[in-house]
């Protein structure tokens, strides 16, 4: 083997540790907790450092004959052992622990973490009132476990203090489009926008004329959405806010939201729309594009015994989020896998004599629709104590 090649043997062996350098380096000029920082140091350490790894491993199996002679001095042949039990050995042994303990471990530890937060069990806090007596002591008894206080007519399937998506196994999908956000001129405005997607496919919004001069607080105005010029919507929800009377500072907020993974070959999209149900209540609507098609996702459940299947849902606001289900670790980042619907609703009701937060609806996503899988109601943990302050 010529001699030339060993420098790129080496560089590729200790690619993950130039690779975690150029990293540190980026995050002065980057923003370390950004999720494109995330993303990249994710695909970095998880893809591209294990490849290049490998790659100088194959490359001195495929060159041992030449590398490993008979005629290599005993000095070398010591540095050649310190650099295979040193340093690569433990770099092969790092890597298959960091492969197993995503696949293995971190299920194991969720699996144990979600049956102990189904069980009731309680914690005994003693209080010393006095240190020179002898020890009077009072139990007091903690709940940890979430618990309802008061009554609520809707029994869901579980209980939780607050919600936290990685308990369920989900991770954040990519929304190339979310709420968009502007300030607008003191006149009449007219929003539109349009957006080009995936497989040049186009999304198209535009809104009805609004007076900004005369926005009244509260008011809701519609906008249409358009699919590569074709209508699939005209009651879009726009909102515009003006915060002072002299209407110098307005913005406005539309209903629309559209998740896409710009790190996957597919196609596949998902466009979420919501018309205004109420003051601070919205119909959401659901979409599916691929391979230049889009179609309309519609919502199915059961309530007290019967069917239903809707083209919308009522939500709280703008309250739902589309999850990714963790299957592979990092690798789920690179394909279109599956995915889970989570929608939150409250109505005034609710922590009225309880301590109810809202009510999480999961919906598993079928080839027909939205599918109503199970309901995770939040509570408020020191509602009581929050009582007594109030009083």
């Amino acid at each position: 083997m010529k001699k030339k090649k060993l420098p790129l043997i080496f560089l590729l062996l200790f690619s993950p540790f130039i690779i975690f350098i150029i990293l540190a380096f980026l995050s002065f000029f980057l923003d370390s907790g950004s999720e494109y920082f995330n993303r990249l140091s994710d695909v970095s350490f998880s893809i591209i450092s294990p490849l290049l790894f490998l790659l100088g491993i194959f490359l001195i199996i495929k060159h041992r004959e030449t590398i490993f002679t008979k005629e290599v001095s005993k000095r070398r042949k010591l540095i050649g052992k310190i650099i295979l039990f040193g340093i690569i050995c433990p770099f092969v042994v790092f890597f298959i622990y960091m492969f197993l303990y995503n696949i293995f471990v971190e299920g194991i530890e969720d699996y144990i973490r979600k049956e102990y937060s189904d069980r009731y069990y309680k914690q005994l806090k003693s209080i010393n009132w006095e240190e020179d007596k002898e020890c009077e002591c009072e139990q007091e008894e903690i709940l940890l476990e979430p618990k309802l206080i008061g009554n609520y007519e809707f029994v869901p399937d579980e209980y939780i203090w607050g919600w936290d998506m990685y308990s369920y196994g989900y991770f954040d999908l990519d929304k190339m489009i979310d709420i968009a956000r502007f300030y607008i001129p003191k006149e009449v405005y007219k929003a539109s926008e349009s957006w080009n997607l995936k497989d040049n496919n186009k999304l198209d919004l535009v809104c009805d004329p609004v007076d900004v001069r005369k926005v009244e607080s509260g008011d809701s105005y519609k906008c249409t959405v358009s699919f590569n010029n074709k209508v699939i919507d005209t009651d879009v929800r726009h909102d515009i806010f003006c915060f002072w009377d002299s209407n110098k500072s307005c913005t406005d907020n539309v209903g629309i939201v559209l998740y896409s993974n710009r790190y996957s070959e597919g196609s596949i999209e998902y466009l979420f729309l919501f018309s205004k149900q109420g003051e601070d209540y919205n119909k959401l609507s659901a979409y599916k594009i691929e391979d230049g098609e889009i179609r309309l996702l519609p919502f199915k459940y059961e309530y007290k015994g019967e069917s239903y299947s809707d083209d919308s849902y009522t939500i709280s606001e703008s309250a739902f989020e589309l999850y990714g289900i963790v299957m592979y670790g990092m690798f789920d980042y690179l394909a279109d896998g599956d995915v889970e619907l989570v929608t939150f609703f409250q109505e005034p009701t609710m922590g009225l004599n309880n301590n109810i937060d809202g009510i999480n609806y999961i919906w598993s996503l079928e080839d027909d629709g939205f599918h109503l899988r199970r309901t995770v109601m939040e509570l408020i943990e020191d509602w009581e104590t929050q009582g007594k302050e109030e009083s």
